[in-house]
């Protein structure tokens, strides 16, 4: 079934191996929650069922191990 869905929108790349698309508002919300995760403060996400709480936490994720990866094996000496 997946193979005929894929047909009928004209999808050629499977949808789990798809980028992820940020609008300026993303941009900002990510660099908000990234600042107070920095400064330790607590936070809280919420909003209705498939709002992209969890996509937008692992982007979060993704955004501050890149951050936090050590650039070199001497980094802390």
């Amino acid at each position: 079934m997946r193979v005929e869905v894929m047909q009928y929108y004209g999808l050629t790349q499977a949808l789990s191996q798809t980028g992820y698309y940020e609008t300026e508002h993303h941009q900002q919300l990510i660099k908000d929650i990234k600042g107070a995760v920095m400064q330790g403060r607590l936070i809280a996400v919420c909003g209705v069922v498939g709002s992209g709480k969890t996509v937008t936490l692992r982007r979060l994720q993704q955004i501050l191990k890149r951050k936090t990866a050590c650039p070199s094996p001497n980094r802390f000496q």
